[in-house]
This record gives structure tokens, sequence and C-alpha cells, in this order.
């Protein structure tokens, strides 16, 4: 379980036994599979996104780390009350080997877990879920809530109840594009420990 801030700040990424911490080369072989029934890419309203990827790095494939990586992606969409949307994600990262530090699963971000900066949880598996409620407001404004649940942790049976992080927030929302109904928006993330961040991006979180 590698927090950022845990690590002493005395010592540069470079001194510590982390893979990659001099640098180095990842490459890999993987396949994707994926599931999707959204009713529109951009802004959906019904339907699922399901994304399963599993890739395998090592010497024979160019890389100086050998390693796995799974990752699955589950989405769901419904809308309820009028135009209103509930969209539901679950995203997570197991990794079995010595990854590089740079690929590890990382908490946070602008789009899992907003509240933390992206990197400060990491470690070689993470399961992150979030729940957004999305509505339209007036013209091309709408507002969103969300809250997430989410945890790293070097071992599948090392995750436990009193590790999990959690997070919440608020959401503007104006489309720009209504053609391709693409939303330009900002949102503020709160999380434990007096954690917060804002993020202004193009596009929803998932």
């Amino acid at each position: 379980y590698l927090s950022v801030n845990e690590m002493d700040p005395r010592r540069p990424l470079s001194d510590l036994t982390i893979p990659a911490s001099r640098g180095g080369s990842s490459s890999g072989l993987g396949f994707v599979v994926r599931y999707d029934t959204r009713d529109h890419v951009y802004q959906p309203s019904k339907g699922f996104y399901n994304q399963f990827s599993a890739e395998w790095f090592g010497p024979s494939l160019g890389s100086d780390y050998t390693f796995s990586m799974t990752t699955v992606d589950l989405r769901a969409y419904r809308g309820v009350f009028r135009s209103h949307v509930v969209a539901f994600q679950t995203y997570s990262v197991f990794i079995d080997g010595d990854a590089p530090f740079q690929m590890l699963g990382c908490l946070g971000g602008s789009y899992a877990m907003r509240g933390y900066y992206l990197g400060r949880f990491r470690d070689r598996n993470m399961i992150t879920a979030q729940v957004e409620y999305r509505v339209p407001v007036w013209w091309r404004f709408g507002v969103v809530a969300f809250a997430g649940v989410g945890a790293v942790a070097g071992e599948l049976r090392d995750f436990h109840l009193d590790r999990l992080k959690t997070s919440a927030g608020v959401g503007a929302r104006f489309m720009f594009d209504p053609k391709e109904r693409i939303n330009a928006r900002l949102d503020f993330g709160y999380g434990d420990e007096r954690n917060m961040g804002g993020y202004a991006m193009v596009l929803e979180a998932f």
C-alpha cells in the first residue's frame, strides 16, 4: 500500500527500491474484449459499456519488467424521472509481477475517486466504484452529484474495509456541442482526510 505522502520527502524516488524508479521500458502484448449497448457515446441515458483487457510484459517482448496486467471497466446507465440519468462504474486493475511504478493502479484524478490527486495511492491491485446522478437544468446547462469508493493493495488478500477511501462531490455541465452532445464539466470532489480537488474537463468522467 504505497502512499506518496508516506514517503520520506528527503529521499528521491531514484533511491527507493521501486521498479522503474531508475527508468526502463515496458512493452507487452494483450487483447481487449468490449461490449457496448449505450444509446449514445458521449451522453448515454441507457445501456451498458463493459470492457475487459489482459496484457503480458516480458523480456521476450522487449520489456525490462516481467508482469501481467488485467483491467475491468464496467459501466451502466439508466434514465430516471424525465431526462435525469443515473450512471454507475466500477474500474479495477490487477497486476501480477513487478510492474513499473508508473503503471501501477492509481487512485484519484479527474475520472475516478475525484477528490484525491492522481497517484497519491497506488499499488498492484486497485478496485474503485462510483455513481453519478446527472440532471439537466436549463438550456444547455446541467448539474451532477457523485460519490465513489475505492482502495489499492499489494495482494488481493490485503483488501479490507478499513482501507477503503471514499469521495463525493458536485459538478456543473455545459453542452457546448449539442449535435454530438459533448459536455464541458467543472467538478469539485472531496475525499477523506480533507482531500479535495477541482477539475475542468471536456467529456464526462465515464
